[in-house]
């Protein structure tokens, strides 16, 4: 994958629109939107209780910094609104496929302190990855979309999600402030409408 240079960023004003499209290439785009309907100081409140309850959950993969369990979604219901937040601007993107419906493989909280960072990756098997913020400011740490020739930064916006392709690579530096830079992750597969198991939890 070659991503190009930065052909395009536009706002829109409607409030299932994006706030901004940046193409990467003829067929990368990112997206951005504002979750209005979320509370972000009540999200934020969840993940660190979440944190504090399950300290050990966390694992140093790619993410250099405490994270949830990958199947944060089965394991407590406290985000099923950002879970439901994501589908419903995923499902409005202009080329999302209307026969399908979305299914989340794996989802996460993520707190970064002072140094705290993540490894160049991406998420190769899903379809659409996510990344939600809850509470950052203009002091913290960007994320880097990137390939071999050029990389493309974005500044976390509170309240406001990213929407990607899986395989895009992309990393967080290393936080250089003490506030807390806090997100919620997910990726999502998608899977043809009949899907019908009794014994998967079902977001609607």
């Amino acid at each position: 994958m070659v991503l190009n240079k930065l052909k395009q960023m536009s706002r829109v004003e409607q409030s299932y629109d994006p706030a901004y499209t940046i193409d990467m290439s003829v067929n990368i785009k990112l997206y951005e939107f504002e979750l209005t309907e979320l509370d972000p100081e009540h999200v934020t409140q969840n993940i660190i209780e979440f944190m504090q309850e399950n300290l050990a959950l966390s694992n140093m993969s790619n993410v250099q910094a405490w994270h949830s369990s990958y199947q944060t979604h089965h394991l407590t219901d406290r985000f099923d609104s950002v879970i439901q937040a994501m589908m419903s601007r995923i499902s409005k993107i202009p080329d999302y496929p209307g026969t399908t419906m979305l299914f989340p493989i794996d989802s996460w909280a993520i707190v970064y302190k002072k140094n705290d960072w993540t490894k160049v990756h991406d998420h190769g098997y899903a379809a659409y990855s996510c990344v939600y913020y809850p509470d950052v400011d203009a002091d913290s740490a960007p994320i880097i979309f990137l390939d071999n020739t050029q990389t493309i930064k974005i500044q976390p916006k509170k309240n406001h999600l990213l929407v990607f392709p899986g395989y895009v690579q992309h990393c967080v530096p290393k936080s250089k402030t003490d506030k807390l830079r806090i997100a919620y992750s997910a990726n999502f597969t998608v899977v043809p409408k009949i899907y019908n198991d009794p014994n998967v939890r079902k977001f609607k």
